[in-house]
């Protein structure tokens, strides 16, 4: 069984290099707790050479069981972006660094 995951941006808080003061996470205003984990987060991406929703788009990919990940976009450039994130999986440290700020 194979499932697709979907919205990785949620809302908007992931879909950023850094997530705006009025960032939106379950389709509403982002809590200031939520708000300063996403950028913790972003931080992270920067210093490993990458941005926030590089991780989002491929963070359900790292579980077997995902064969996809249904995103929306609003541009052309954020299609492309998406589509080079989509074949591009991030290094092992990043992984391990995001992982670890995620878990505590």
């Amino acid at each position: 069984v194979s499932v697709v995951a979907a919205a990785p941006f949620n809302s908007g808080l992931l879909s950023r290099p850094r997530p705006a003061d009025d960032a939106s996470f379950d389709y509403g205003p982002a809590p200031a707790a939520t708000l300063r984990r996403a950028r913790r987060l972003a931080d992270i991406c920067a210093a490993h050479g990458t941005v926030l929703p590089h991780a989002a788009l491929r963070f359900p990919l790292r579980t077997p069981v995902v064969a996809g990940v249904v995103a929306g976009f609003r541009t052309p450039d954020e299609v492309t972006s998406a589509a080079r994130w989509s074949a591009t999986d991030l290094p092992e440290s990043t992984w391990s660094a995001l992982d670890e700020a995620a878990a505590g």
